[in-house]
């Protein structure tokens, strides 16, 4: 796999082709398990430096919540609802700090520094300190809980089948929300659920390897491209409240509505067989 793809593999390893373990189920509860730890390493370091390891905090949950449907068919309901609620509150904890730092990155490619930073200013973002903005004590106890459920899984009983079939179901979804878009260009919204979806499916697709490798590439670009539209349209939010026609404002929505074309065109291409077609080419080893 490219070296590009290297952040998407979870620290420790995972097995070269989920379908093909022995037990499936170990191998998802020993990654779930490693993310956890990560997140908890993150925590802990020096509070100053928080702000350089909120992305990875936040990719690691949303990882864990794609590897955890993987293994849906085989938890009760509140199990898994508890798990997923957990690790969706864990990487909320650090998304202000993560919009800030994105929007005043967007505002120095828009525009020219010295207005860059005079729109920022205005919009407050120079004033906001990620230290501040997150509470590490609550943090680690959310992550506390989420490690001691991870403990109490039983995953044992895991198929390959079932793998496929939870894949399949995240192809299918994203694929759907790929068409809402396709209906309503210029709902953010459903931009924003359909990168959701794709990349849940894109880190389904590195952990379980062979053969969904040739998904990784595809979806990953498209990823990208949604993550930028997601972007924009936050900026835009903020621009709109309190500098609505401005040269800022102008030059964020006619990148997001070209941004907006290109992950359509990108999607269009990834996701052309029915989901049915593909569930037939993706075979066990």
């Amino acid at each position: 796999m490219d070296a590009r793809f290297c952040h998407l593999i979870v620290n420790g390893g995972v097995t070269p082709t989920l379908l093909a373990a022995k037990n499936p189920g170990a191998d998802v509860q020993g990654i779930l398990r490693r993310l956890v730890a990560g997140v908890a390493r993150d925590i802990e370091g020096p509070s100053e430096r928080l702000g350089d390891r909120v992305h990875d905090i936040r990719v690691r949950m949303k990882k864990f919540r794609a590897i955890l449907r993987l293994a849906e068919s085989r938890m009760t309901g509140p199990a898994f609802a508890r798990s997923d609620k957990l690790a969706r509150t864990l990487k909320d904890y650090f998304g202000s700090a993560r919009d800030n730092d994105v929007q005043t990155d967007l505002l120095l490619d828009l525009l020219d520094k010295s207005e860059a930073h005079a729109t920022a200013k205005a919009l407050g973002l120079m004033d906001r300190n990620p230290a501040t903005e997150t509470d590490p004590a609550s943090a680690r106890e959310t992550c506390s809980q989420l490690a001691a459920l991870v403990e109490r899984f039983q995953l044992s009983g895991l198929t390959g089948d079932e793998v496929v079939e939870a894949w399949i179901a995240s192809y299918r979804n994203s694929r759907r929300a790929m068409r809402a878009c396709c209906r309503d260009a210029n709902d953010d919204f459903l931009f924003h659920e359909w990168r959701k979806r794709v990349k849940e499916m894109l880190y389904q697709s590195v952990t379980i390897g062979s053969p969904l490798d040739k998904y990784v590439l595809r979806a990953d670009r498209l990823a990208s491209a949604l993550g930028s539209h997601h972007d924009l349209a936050i900026l835009t939010e903020s621009l709109a409240s309190g500098l609505a026609g401005s040269k800022a404002e102008r030059a964020a929505l006619a990148r997001k509505k070209v941004v907006g074309r290109r992950a359509v065109a990108m999607g269009r291409k990834l996701f052309a067989e029915k989901p049915s077609v593909i569930h037939r080419k993706v075979r066990l080893p």
